[in-house]
């Protein structure tokens, strides 16, 4: 190459430099602009066991016998005893099916029951809580393990003398420390001197079991779990209403999504949790729709429910001299919660409730609003066709976005131009459902 071709490839070199330098000049202007939220992102309580078997401190599975099937789920006879659900000796009216342990005449040795909990029992170096009802005729004692299942390591013991009788359950509590397992592939068991009920049966109610909890707090959240979402710093929680209880008077229910739920976490046990990890609760109260093909509640027929909304504010909010307010005081709390956002139902728009939702929200805000004016009521779906016309002053919708990576870079943009006049917007829920072929993602629900 001559000195003119290596001046034009110098020049071109030298104008392709200016130019990429010139493209990525930015300039960024330090004013203006949309305000962002101070509580910009926070957690919500979802479905795939995030109660039982997750959040929840209680490790044992199935030990209401809640639902409409429980059958012996996770439970095994140990030493050649006979399990069944017997609903002859409930514990309470609210869990009317206990556990009968039958024993053979002629039985000697330690025989019960064993508990291998959702997906194995986690074992660690940790203090962990006990509780049981016990009937039948029996003076003895009662060994609670832990133990390896492939191993038959036992990692923690603890023995017990109970005195029970024929005709009630008597209620007990202990701990017992764990050395660490190396794995979850463990069960919880329950033994006591077969010969002493060898040809009869003892029943037991309600067996619970806890490791240390986040901020050691009774029937409260796993260490673990709420140590790891403290760590987020989320801002906010958002979790359904209900249970101002205690734990053995809670019916719990057949859920929407396959399984029973305890409702063993109740407003106190999840308000105790959002004040622990400093956050503000978001609490969604039922408005009529039922997702498992009941149809709608409207209209005249809505109203026990709406008062029972006011109930459960009251609960939260009352005064002591109220009767609610007096019942949340009997149980240790006497000031009025923080309660700033409510929202009214969950995904209205969908499984028939859109018809109906503008007039349900509506019923249900003004009988909010008129008790309780500085609570900023959000609406369960931002799908204009199902609101009220106009959203009444100062609600908020909530937007739901399911979708593919793609999907969402699509919306990059989606929120800049909104009116900041108009109705604030919650995004209570996203996921990247699907990868950008369509194909569902491992995990759908993250």
């Amino acid at each position: 190459m001559g000195f003119k071709g290596l001046s034009r490839a110098l020049a071109v070199i030298s104008f392709l430099v200016f130019n990429i330098v010139d493209a990525a000049t930015l300039t960024v202007s330090t004013t203006g602009g949309n305000a962002s939220s101070p509580i910009l992102y926070g957690l919500m309580f979802e479905l795939k066991y995030i109660g039982d078997g997750s959040i929840h401190g209680q490790l044992l599975r199935n030990n209401g016998f809640q639902g409409t099937n429980p059958g012996l789920a996770a439970y095994a006879a140990v030493g050649g005893t006979n399990l069944t659900v017997d609903t002859a000796n409930p514990l309470t009216s609210a869990l009317p099916r206990s556990l009968k342990v039958s024993v053979p005449s002629g039985t000697t040795g330690q025989v019960g029951f064993s508990n291998s909990e959702y997906l194995g029992v986690p074992v660690n170096d940790d203090t962990y809580a006990n509780y049981f009802w016990i009937k039948g005729s029996y003076s003895g004692s009662v060994t609670l393990s832990l133990v390896g299942v492939a191993s038959g390591t036992v990692y923690a013991t603890k023995t017990i003398t109970v005195n029970s009788v024929a005709t009630s359950f008597t209620y007990y509590e202990t701990t017992c420390h764990s050395t660490q397992a190396p794995d979850g592939n463990n069960v919880w068991k329950l033994i006591f001197d077969g010969a002493k009920v060898a040809g009869s049966a003892l029943n037991f109610g309600l067996p619970q079991f806890f490791p240390v909890t986040f901020h050691q707090r009774y029937n409260g959240i796993r260490n673990d779990v709420g140590n790891f979402l403290q760590a987020l710093e989320p801002s906010f929680f958002r979790f359904p209403g209900g249970n101002n209880i205690p734990v053995e008077k809670r019916p719990g229910r057949q859920g929407d999504w396959g399984y029973p739920n305890t409702d063993a976490l109740g407003l106190m046990e999840y308000l105790q949790f959002i004040s622990d990890a400093g956050m503000i609760p978001v609490l969604a109260v039922w408005s009529g729709l039922s997702l498992d093909g009941d149809g709608v509640v409207s209209g005249a027929a809505l109203t026990p429910y709406v008062d029972d909304i006011l109930d459960e504010l009251e609960f939260l909010l009352g005064s002591t001299s109220t009767t609610w307010g007096a019942l949340c005081e009997s149980y240790g709390h006497s000031a009025p919660y923080d309660i700033p956002f409510i929202e009214v139902g969950n995904e209205d728009n969908l499984s028939g409730g859109c018809g109906t939702y503008a007039s349900r929200l509506t019923d249900i805000y003004n009988a909010i609003h008129a008790a309780y004016p500085d609570i900023t009521a959000i609406a369960s779906t931002s799908q204009v066709s199902c609101l009220p016309y106009p959203i009444p002053a100062g609600v908020w919708t909530d937007t739901h976005h399911y979708l593919s990576p793609n999907g969402f870079v699509s919306l990059f943009n989606e929120f800049d131009n909104k009116p900041r006049d108009g109705p604030g917007i919650f995004v209570g829920e996203y996921a990247s459902t699907t990868d950008n072929s369509g194909a569902t993602t491992y995990w759908s629900i993250i």
